[in-house]
């Protein structure tokens, strides 16, 4: 009896050994324990994601429709659509042909004209040539047009000048460029004798028929007063246009005037 009595007392010993040595919960741990879970609930679910969740796509994209894809494919790398070609209108604006321009003058200047447009130019009256010979206007006339040009040689150095600027101009733009057309040029020198003639005609370098007048007589048949008078007839002689001046709107509306006559052979003007 006294021998179970000691093994006892040493599985008592052992027993309290084992629990000294586990140990049991102290109340600090469970107050950190109670604290802990405090906190968890305070703060709310949380949402527990898997890896294999989180890289998954989600079921919203997943099912995105394929209609749907090609819209945002379209939104994000289509170039805007090309506007339709813009047919430009055709800026270039054709000159009107060209017309003999009319003839305006005042009542003043009328009435020293003897002919005017429309009228029949006297061609039968002969002078003597430059160079000696007789001649009619009428064998002097162009093909298709004259132009008959009264001028004055001049009786000082303006006058002088004036009269071969005049001469060189109906060299330049008138027989020179619309001669082989059909253009007759004539000029006629007003009362003046043949020495007074050669001094202008030589320094404009004119190559058409220049005729005398000395004593006015193709003068007195077409006007009153005032030279120089230029008149550009068609190819019976009749009167398209005349000016009686030679200025800078005279000479345009002479070249315009020519231009008009000789269109369909585009001979051109020169400046």
């Amino acid at each position: 009896m006294k021998k179970f009595g000691t093994r006892w007392n040493v599985s008592a010993v052992v027993l309290l050994g084992l629990v000294l040595m586990v140990g049991c919960p102290s109340p600090q741990q469970g107050t950190d324990t109670e604290a802990s879970n405090d906190t968890t609930a305070a703060a709310g679910p949380q949402d527990e994601t898997t890896p294999s969740e989180a890289a998954e796509p989600s079921e919203s994209a997943a099912e995105q429709s394929p209609s749907d894809s090609s819209m945002s494919a379209d939104a994000t790398t289509s170039e805007p659509a090309a506007e339709p070609p813009v047919t430009e209108a055709d800026t270039t604006t054709e000159e009107p042909p060209a017309a003999v321009p009319e003839v305006v003058m005042g009542e003043v200047d009328r009435q020293t004209c003897k002919v005017f447009v429309g009228d029949a130019f006297p061609l039968d009256i002969e002078l003597p040539r430059l160079d000696g010979d007789n001649a009619t206007l009428q064998s002097l006339i162009g093909s298709k047009a004259t132009l008959i040009v009264l001028f004055d040689a001049g009786q000082d150095a303006v006058s002088q000048l004036q009269a071969v600027n005049l001469l060189e101009d109906m060299q330049r733009d008138c027989f020179e460029s619309y001669g082989d057309a059909g253009l007759g040029v004539v000029a006629v020198c007003e009362k003046a004798d043949a020495d007074a003639a050669q001094k202008p005609v030589d320094e404009a370098g004119a190559e058409y028929d220049v005729l005398l007048d000395p004593e006015g007589k193709l003068f007195d048949a077409v006007a009153s007063e005032k030279l120089p008078r230029l008149y550009l007839l068609d190819a019976q002689g009749t009167i398209l246009w005349l000016d009686i001046e030679y200025s800078n709107t005279t000479r345009t509306n002479l070249q315009q005037a020519l231009k008009a006559l000789f269109a369909s052979d585009n001979p051109g003007t020169q400046e």
